[in-house]
């Protein structure tokens, strides 16, 4: 099984749960940009189970914000995404999203990828 969404319905998909708009843009293959109050420059690093790992890079600026509000709040977790900020990298937790979580019940992420603008994610069975 596959599962395939382009970079636009992720953004509405976001947009729907937070109430913010991100939008996304494919700038390589495997990697993103997304848009919200910075830039975040993301490249898909691997995938657990139900996960989907993203490395991230900001500019001096941003990082230097990002350093600052690191160091006071800390990392991020929520069921949905966890940011690392001394790995730098994002954890985007599909089985927490409604439209992912019946296709993750009995399966799991065997390989993912970004391409054309579109996330690709093959599904194995358990």
């Amino acid at each position: 099984m596959q599962i395939r969404k382009t970079l636009a319905e992720i953004s509405a998909m976001f947009a729907k749960q937070s109430g913010k708009t991100i939008t996304f843009m494919q700038t390589a293959p495997d990697k993103i940009r997304a848009r919200y109050l910075a830039d975040l420059d993301l490249t898909l690093a691997g995938h657990g189970g139900d996960y989907l790992l993203f490395d991230y890079h900001l500019g001096w600026g941003a990082a230097l914000l990002a350093k600052t509000v690191g160091g006071i709040f800390g990392s991020i977790r929520t069921k949905k995404l966890t940011v690392d900020t001394a790995k730098q990298t994002v954890r985007l937790n599909l089985a927490a999203f409604a439209e992912f979580r019946p296709a993750l019940e009995t399966r799991r992420i065997a390989a993912a990828w970004i391409e054309d603008g579109i996330l690709t994610v093959d599904l194995a069975d358990d």
